[in-house]
Parts: structure tokens; C-alpha cells; sequence
């Protein structure tokens, strides 16, 4: 049942269950039947992935046509953390995803618009801040100011990311991910990542086409081979462009394993089946305090 506000407003928003019932049990439809009759539940919650019985199919229409609204456990989960309940995603949901992340061609313009604005802009500034970065960089640790890496970008297309380089100049640099403290990181990095600066050079990467300005985060080609084997539906994410944030960044940060992985693709699985205006003003919003609050690492 939904709560609505009380004089206080203390429960705005809150839920309360009023009753768990078995979907196998025989007497399931009667139990629903009654809690709506009886005006005791205001929606009714369905955590199942299989086929329910024809009965309980029947009593979910007639909830339904009595204006109690059905809807998943998963849709709900959704509301309430921002996120997509992986373990609830089945085959059905795989066939209608290009059917719920399409979006209007308005969307596209605006979006694809808004890139080029904000590349340019990041370009220019670039181009403001780069003598002074980059002698820091070069005083720092001799190397080249630019770090180039391959990341896979919409359906799986590799391309070049650039960055301003933070880590010390090696022949070639391990392949695995940074760590909190991690001992590659030059002086002049730990400044340039903790104000993003050194994510200033993706703007080439925007104007071009390869990124846009928000979108699941693009990963190295061996890092996703390693994701695809281990999680469902990973590959999913290379359906859009990569960002330069995302509703994964601002929500997890860097996850690191399987584990960390997993979290980050329920929130860019999410950004991939809502993304709208709305939502990339409220990523942007969220991205900017942010970076003001020095958090990069």
C-alpha cells in the first residue's frame, strides 16, 4: 500500500506491505480478491520471472480493472534505488530493449547537439590550460603530455580515449585498474585527477563522435571480454555511446572485480532504459558538485 503524507508530511513517499502471499499457492487469487474488495492495498507487487497460472492471471486483470495498478518487483526496485535488479532480468526483458531505451529523434538532436557544445567548450579550455599543465607534467615526470588507451565505444567499435597523462612514464602500463593510492600516479596527477582536469582532453573524443558527454563509461576491449564471460547482460552497455559521466559514476564511482562491475552495470542499465532530458540534467547537476567537491581520485 502507498502512504501518502500525513499532516506532518513524515511519510511522504513510503511504502507498506500489507501482505505477502505465495504466488503458487492455490488460494493466491482469493487472497488478492479479498485485499482489494476490502480497499486494503493500493497496488499489487509481482516478484515472480516465470509464467504465472492462468487464476492468478485472471485476478491480476480484475486488480487492474478495479484501478489497483500491477506492476514488478523489479519496476519497483527501480523507483526506490535508481537501479535495475539484475537477477530479475530475463529473456523478455532482452527482447524489449531496443523497444524501451528508443528515444525521440528531439531526444537525439538535443543530446547530439549538447555534445558538440560542451566538446567545443571543453576544447577551448583545454586549449586555455594546456602550456601550464602540461609543464607540470613534463617537470613532474619527462614524458608526453597526452596518454592514449583503447576503449570500446558504442556497439563494441574500439577507438583511441585521450587523457592528459597522470601516471609515470613506463614502456607500457599494467593492465589493471587504478587503486585508491595507487604508486603509478605522478605529484601533478594526483591534482589533475582530483579536479578531473585530466578527463579535459575527451572533449576530441566527444566533437568526433566516439563519446558523448554522458553515457555508461567506456572500458578497456580486455577488461569487457573478462565482464562479458562472467556477467549477464554486460554487453548491453555498448548499445549507446560511452560518456564522459554517467548515472553509474555519480551513483557507485569505480567499482573494481566482478563485484563492483555488477553494481555499476545496474545503474547504467537503468540510464540506458530512462535516459531522457530530465535525467541527463540531473547526471550533469550531480557531476558538477562533484568535481567542486574534489573527489576524484
Amino acid at each position: 500500500q502507498r502512504v501518502w503524507p500525513d499532516a506532518t508530511g513524515v511519510m511522504r513517499g513510503l511504502y507498506r506491505v500489507v501482505e505477502v502471499v505465495d504466488p503458487v499457492r492455490p488460494d493466491c487469487g482469493d487472497i488478492l480478491r479479498k485485499l482489494v474488495a476490502e480497499g486494503r492495498v493500493s497496488q499489487v507487487v509481482l516478484g515472480v520471472r516465470d509464467e504465472v497460472s492462468r487464476d492468478l492471471f485472471r485476478t491480476l486483470i480484475a486488480c487492474y480493472d478495479r484501478g489497483v495498478p500491477v506492476r514488478s518487483l523489479s519496476d519497483l526496485y527501480e523507483e526506490l534505488t535508481g537501479r535495475l535488479m539484475l537477477d530479475q532480468l530475463g529473456h523478455s526483458w532482452l527482447l524489449a530493449l531496443p523497444m524501451r531505451s528508443e528515444t525521440s529523434r528531439l531526444y537525439a538532436v538535443f543530446k547530439r547537439m549538447t555534445d558538440i557544445v560542451a566538446g567545443c567548450t571543453g576544447l577551448l579550455l583545454m586549449a586555455a590550460i594546456l602550456p601550464f599543465f602540461a609543464l607540470t607534467v613534463l617537470l613532474d615526470d619527462r614524458g608526453p603530455v597526452f596518454y592514449r588507451q583503447v576503449r570500446l565505444g558504442q556497439y563494441g567499435q574500439p577507438f583511441d580515449i585521450i587523457k592528459l597523462r597522470t601516471m609515470r612514464n613506463q614502456p607500457r602500463y599494467e593492465q589493471r585498474q587504478t587503486e585508491r593510492e595507487d604508486s603509478r600516479i605522478t605529484l601533478a596527477g594526483k591534482f589533475l585527477r582530483r579536479v578531473h582536469l585530466d578527463e579535459l582532453p575527451q572533449a576530441w573524443n566527444i566533437v568526433g563522435g566516439d563519446m558523448s558527454l554522458i553515457g555508461p563509461r567506456p572500458e578497456q576491449p580486455a577488461y569487457v571480454e573478462q565482464l562479458q564471460r562472467s556477467i549477464d547482460f554486460y554487453n548491453t552497455r555498448l548499445s549507446v555511446r560511452p560518456g564522459l559521466t554517467g548515472w553509474a559514476q555519480i551513483n557507485y564511482g569505480y567499482g573494481a572485480g566482478i563485484d563492483g562491475a555488477r553494481e555499476k552495470l545496474s545503474y547504467d542499465l537503468y540510464y540506458i532504459k530512462r535516459q531522457s532530458v530530465a535525467l541527463d540534467i540531473l547526471i550533469l547537476a550531480r557531476t558538477t558538485l562533484s568535481v567542486l567537491s574534489l573527489t576524484g581520485r
